[in-house]
């Protein structure tokens, strides 16, 4: 007895390790198309998607028993590591437990369409309806992807084959003696993208007016991004954007990544030709190295080196040096003030008695 049960265990585990192995030929009773939504606009807006007045996909479909579901993915997959299936189970198939199964299939033939019911391929996940009215299935696209089991969820343990920018998979009986009406049960299926969590940096550099743009390196917070910094993914969040060369100012920006959505910083390099800003009083005359200054209240660019500065206010007059160094900005100022302090009555007459003595 003992024996024989070995056996038909034995033939069992041949039966299905065959059956993902070699291709089989099946026939489905229809290929029903289903969206993935691109952006995650779409995502949040995903009632909009529910109705398909113009024919064309959308993100849920009603599905019956032998029917084949052509998961439609987005033309852009930057942003998408996962694709989540919400199935709602009909009352009639989850009243009958273990009766209906979906099917994952690779190396597929013709490639799926809404034409085409007759297809030849090779099983990579197979899986069966529970007795409840609710499924949630994720589908990993891609290896970096970590998804988590539920209670309420499973997750297909392959990548199944992108063929044509979709993926295939149907709903077949898996028992007999079921009621005869059981094969027109209706599966609703919506398709949610899994978005990854992080968002786009689109880095514009240019160089100063009338100029060629010269070499300079970019980091990312501390980390070197100048050979890639077309297309720069990064996590949500605060980021620090650092420009580091040896013909232009370092420029230093902070940017806010969102989720799937493109950031834009554009950042024009400044020359590292010293700066200097000025700040005096209005009829104050300015002479830098003996030249009077006109336009003195606006930043001004002036060569590396030793420079002597003259403020001429009225018959008041004073000089100041400054050794001006690439790559740095100075502040000049002069201020004429007066200062009155209040003083006590006692202070004040011994003042006054001061000043009658002397």
């Amino acid at each position: 007895m003992l024996t024989s049960y070995k056996l038909i265990v034995s033939l069992l585990y041949v039966l299905i390790f065959t059956t993902f192995i070699y291709a089989e030929t099946f026939r489905v009773h229809k290929s029903l198309d289903i969206k993935v939504p691109q952006t995650l606009e779409e995502y949040n807006n995903i009632e909009e998607y529910n109705t398909n007045e113009t024919g064309e996909s959308s993100n849920t479909v009603e599905a019956e028993v032998n029917d084949g579901v052509i998961i439609r993915l987005p033309d852009d997959l930057t942003y998408i590591e996962g694709i989540e299936l919400k199935i709602k189970i009909p009352q009639f198939v989850a009243e009958w437990p273990n009766s209906v199964v979906y099917t994952f299939y690779n190396n597929l033939s013709p490639a799926p369409a809404n034409d085409v019911i007759d297809y030849r391929g090779t099983r990579v996940h197979t899986n069966i309806f529970p007795n409840r009215l609710s499924l949630v299935v994720q589908i990993p696209i891609k290896e970096s992807i970590k998804l988590r089991a539920s209670p309420y969820s499973v997750i297909v343990p392959f990548i199944p084959e992108i063929i044509n920018n979709s993926i295939f998979f149907r709903l077949q009986l898996a028992m007999k003696g079921v009621p005869n009406n059981f094969e027109k049960s209706r599966f609703i299926i919506t398709a949610k993208p899994i978005f990854i969590d992080k968002g786009k940096l689109e880095l514009e550099v240019l160089p100063p007016s009338n100029t060629d743009l010269q070499p300079y390196t970019v980091f990312i917070d501390g980390t070197d991004y100048t050979h890639n910094e077309k297309d720069i993914l990064l996590a949500t969040g605060l980021h620090s954007v650092s420009i580091v060369s040896d013909f232009y100012r370092n420029e230093v920006r902070n940017v806010m990544i969102a989720q799937t959505e493109t950031s834009k910083v554009s950042i024009t390099l400044r020359d590292i030709t010293p700066e200097i800003h000025i700040t005096a009083p209005e009829n104050a005359k300015i002479f830098i190295d003996g030249k009077e200054i006109e336009n003195w209240s606006n930043v001004m660019q002036i060569p590396q080196g030793d420079h002597s500065f003259k403020f001429v206010v009225g018959d008041y007059e004073i000089m100041k040096t400054v050794k001006a160094e690439n790559g740095r900005s100075y502040t000049v100022s002069i201020g004429i003030d007066a200062t009155i302090t209040e003083i006590s009555d006692e202070e004040s007459s011994k003042q006054s008695i001061s000043q009658a003595v002397n």
